[in-house]
This record gives C-alpha cells, structure tokens and sequence, in this order.
C-alpha cells in the first residue's frame, strides 16, 4: 500500500515559472486530504512532458532509484491516479462535466474544498521501502514546476480472521 509522509514545494522552488503548493490532512487509513495552489504562467496543456525522479532512502543517505519521464503530464496523472480519485479532482478544481484534467487556463488555481484522494485506488503492486520523488513539469524541454513527494510503499498485512 502507497502512504504518501510528505508533500511540499522543490528546492529553489522560487525559480520555477509555475508555483505549486500542496497542504495534506489525513482523512482516514486510506485516504488523504489535499488542498492547494497552482499558479500558471501559461496554461498547462496534455503536450506538457512530466518527468519524475525517485530517490530511494537507505541507511546510507539517498540514492537514485529510478527517473520515469511521460509524454503527458496529464495523461499521466489521468491513468494512475484512480478514476474516482480524477473525478473528484476535476470537481474540485472547478472541471465540471470535463473528461480530461487539461487544458488547465493560466492564472491562479486554488483548491480550496479538501480533495479526497483514496490510496487504494492505486496499483498494488510496489517495490517496498520509503522514496523522495521530484515530480516536474516540462516546457520546450526545461522544467517549469516541481513538487517533491516523500512516499513509503509497505505490504499490509490483513488480520487473521
């Protein structure tokens, strides 16, 4: 199961032409809360690239573990974040009766009602152990947002019954 410890802005997070901001609360076991911020200077289309860079923690420090780039950003989040969970997204960020996240127009976008997003709605399968992920959004080739993700994936392990 994926537990998502921490969400914040990148380092040098100033630099970046598109400012996201993103505040958790626990909802329940499997779900968390978000709320948050976008700022665009240019809208945000599905041609926008996403290239994520996980860091795996050991005993030693960090270590790279893996860097997966996506044609779409968009498309990305659309298929592995949970039907129910892109619904709800859409809702929230005023998206009514949308079928895709983008385009998304320039200019501030706040999230304001808790989106609900539900963890187990995502694969089951994982590597196990606790990861820092640098997620960023590409323009032309350069990196115009970034929020990092501390995630932990850890096997549950279900009650005798």
């Amino acid at each position: 199961m994926y537990i998502l410890k921490h969400i914040t802005t990148c380092p040098n997070h100033e630099n970046y032409p598109i400012k996201l901001e993103v505040n958790k609360a626990k909802v329940n076991r499997t779900n968390d809360g978000f709320t948050g911020v976008m700022e665009l200077d240019r809208p945000l289309t599905e041609n926008m690239p996403l290239k994520v860079v996980i860091y795996k923690q050991t005993d030693g420090g960090s270590k790279q573990f893996y860097v997966l780039n996506e044609a779409s950003a968009c498309h990305f989040i659309e298929e592995y974040g949970g039907k129910k969970n892109m619904e709800g997204l859409l809702e929230n960020c005023g998206h009514t009766g949308a079928s895709s996240i983008c385009p998304i127009s320039q200019g501030r976008h706040e999230m304001t009602n808790k989106f609900v997003f539900d963890f187990s709605q995502l694969p089951e399968d994982g590597m196990y152990g606790l990861y820092d992920a640098y997620a960023y959004i590409i323009d032309g080739g350069v990196e115009i947002g970034c929020i990092l993700c501390t995630v932990e994936f850890k096997e549950i392990v279900k009650a005798d019954k």
